[in-house]
């Protein structure tokens, strides 16, 4: 991985409390949630 790829990764972190781990899973329950709101179920 590039420096300022890894370094964007670490200020993830430090600045929101957060891995990027944490925020893939965020990400994905929400994309989730709006895909079943707009299928209306």
């Amino acid at each position: 991985m590039d420096k300022a790829r890894l370094a964007m990764i670490e200020n993830l972190h430090k600045n929101t409390g957060k891995t990027l781990a944490q925020w893939t899973e965020i990400v994905s329950r929400e994309k989730s949630q709006n895909t079943q709101r707009s299928s209306g179920t």
